[in-house]
């Protein structure tokens, strides 16, 4: 069975380098973390095998994640790497009781011999082995920790070898778990299990602990075993159910769920097999899930590269300098030539901040949502575009970063398309004001506002006089251009922070924010005077009705109903003869 590898560090490349190392070379799984706190947690949730530390890291750096370690999991071997060592950080190694301190600079054969010494070590510190899952390579031909091996009783030294399994058991009857138990111990694994008998204390311990496999009576009334695939499958766990007599269709059936296999009582012999064919499946989809994303990454950056001439390519160095791109970024950009582009520097203030260069490398971790990152730059020209960055670090052949390639999209269009759409949604497309749904959202938040500030505000409603008067005399292309000559009105006669909305046929309104009622009678009699008096023919006139937030309601539909019945008061009164 698999190992199980924890690397703790904050540079992603440095984790990504010795996770290639250890896939390439070991049967391990691999668990990553970038801080020290997040180790520790990590540590307390998986229980790896072996820990590999950085000395420097946010949050908590290696040595004090190795003293957190050393409290919450005494028995799990730590190894800690550094750029460079020193008689006082190898004496504080000491003393914490790491069971390795190498430097960075150590070539791979070295590396991989210290994770296997201290793999082993670590599991001749615990008589239960809890952490000697690891099958490594002849150990005691290697330099490193030969003489702890040699010291060891060659039979012990085979009992710490022996594999941990840790099994939860989702099972009411002891007798079938002991004999399951039995078998495995006969196989020579090292088994540490738990028993659950419901549903609901299955999935606690599954929150909680970490398990290589699960045993399950089928059929049992006391849990289901869709909502348990369910769970298992999200944490990657394969489930045998054991059974005391089945048919070969209903087997398939439960394998076709998601069951790694069925082991009658009767053929209990053959768990072990099942659960070494059932890990055995499980290494090689994790495997190939793995090459996938590579594979799928290398695709697509061949595609960006080659088959997408449409979107801009660059290479920078660490500084942010261009030091190559593609002709499709430098048209875009409105230069004649690639050369001239080469000469500018415009991601050097992105690289340079740490959280712009994360959100560009999608480093902001798994459980958060990257949005793309978008930037304004300048043509040759000096006309802005809004530009999609999208980018990966570029490494030596050892592991060293060596700068960025940055695929670059130019957006402006599509953000301009965008704000239109959205002004189109929220405007009155005859007069260009606001339309009703804007106009709603805009009283809402004067309500809010005047019930934090206590400052009253006006809500003004307009209706235009005689509109199919107009429209039977002159046309509907006339009564069209008596709405705009009324919206025109209210745009240009009210403040910045005023209103103007058109809300339905020759109904228009005007908010206007800590005013009150002197104010607003005195707006409305200006607007209704300047609409009477604006030199062009039909001669034209309105109603107003106004209410006074919270004078005359604390509502919408309050705030209305009493604008309206001022505005039909006057509405009344008027005789409407459009000259």
């Amino acid at each position: 069975m698999a190992s199980r590898i924890l690397i703790a560090d904050d540079h992603e490349m440095v984790r990504r380098g010795i996770r290639s190392l250890l896939e390439s070379h070991r049967d391990v799984e691999v668990l990553e973390a970038g801080d020290g706190r997040e180790a520790v947690e990590k540590t307390v949730d998986f229980q790896p095998d072996l820990v590999i530390l950085d000395v420097s890291m946010p949050l908590l750096d290696g040595f004090s994640a190795a003293r957190e370690i050393r409290k919450v999991a005494p028995g799990i071997p730590i190894l800690i790497l550094t750029f460079q060592k020193t008689d006082t950080l190898t004496a504080v190694a000491r003393r914490i009781g790491v069971s390795g301190y190498l430097t960075k600079g150590e070539d791979s054969e070295t590396l991989l011999r210290a994770i296997d010494t201290a793999i082993c070590s670590g599991s001749s510190k615990n008589t239960d082995c809890t952490n000697s899952r690891f099958s490594p390579m002849d150990v005691s031909s290697q330099r490193c920790g030969s003489e702890t091996l040699q010291n060891t009783p060659h039979s012990r030294l085979g009992a710490l070898r022996r594999p941990l399994l840790r099994v939860l058991f989702l099972h009411s009857r002891i007798a079938c778990i002991e004999r399951c138990l039995q078998e495995l111990e006969d196989e020579q694994s090292h088994v540490k299990s738990d028993v659950v008998l419901t549903s609901e204390q299955f999935a606690e311990r599954l929150s909680s602990k970490y398990y290589d496999i699960v045993l399950a009576e089928y059929p049992t009334p006391q849990w289901q075993i869709k909502p348990a695939l369910d769970l298992l499958h999200n944490r990657h766990i394969p489930l045998i159910l054991v059974t005391d007599k089945m048919d070969r269709e209903s087997v398939l059936d439960l394998i076709a769920k998601g069951a790694a296999d069925c082991v009658k009582m009767d053929n209990i012999a053959d768990l072990p097999v099942a659960i070494r064919r059932a890990l055995k499946e499980k290494s090689l989809r994790g495997e190939r899930s793995r090459v996938e994303k590579k594979l799928q990454h290398s695709e697509a950056h061949y595609r960006a590269l080659v088959a997408n001439l449409a979107y801009g390519i660059c290479r920078c160095g660490l500084g942010g300098e261009f030091l190559d791109v593609n002709q499709a970024m430098a048209t875009m950009l409105g230069y004649a030539s690639r050369e001239e582009l080469l000469a500018m520097n415009l991601a050097g203030d992105i690289l340079h901040d740490p959280s712009r260069r994360a959100q560009l490398l999608g480093e902001l971790g798994e459980k958060v949502r990257v949005d793309p990152l978008e930037v304004d730059w300048k043509r040759q020209d000096g006309t802005s575009l809004k530009v999609r960055l999208s980018g990966r670090e570029v490494s030596t052949d050892d592991g060293k970063r060596d700068g960025y390639e940055i695929i670059v999209e130019d957006v402006t269009k599509q953000r301009e398309l965008e704000d239109q759409l959205r002004q189109q949604a929220a405007r009155d497309p005859l007069t260009g004001l606001a339309n009703y749904r804007y106009l709603a959202g805009v009283l809402e938040s004067e309500i809010e506002r005047s019930k934090r500030t206590g400052r009253e505000f006006a809500l003004l409603l307009f209706d235009l006089d005689g509109l199919k008067q107009i429209n039977d005399r002159y046309g509907h292309m006339t009564g069209s251009e008596a709405l705009c000559r009324l919206a025109d009105v209210l745009a240009t006669g009210c403040r910045n922070i005023d209103t103007a909305a058109r809300f339905g046929g020759d109904e228009f309104a005007v908010v206007l924010p800590e005013s009150g009622a002197e104010s607003a009678h005195s707006v409305a009699q200006r607007l209704c005077y300047d609409f009477a008096d604006d030199g062009r023919r039909p001669k034209l006139s309105v109603s107003v009705g106004i209410a006074i937030y919270p004078t005359d309601g604390e509502a919408l539909d309050t705030l209305f109903t009493a604008a309206d019945l001022e505005l039909y008061a006057m509405k009344a009164r008027v005789i409407v003869r459009p000259e």
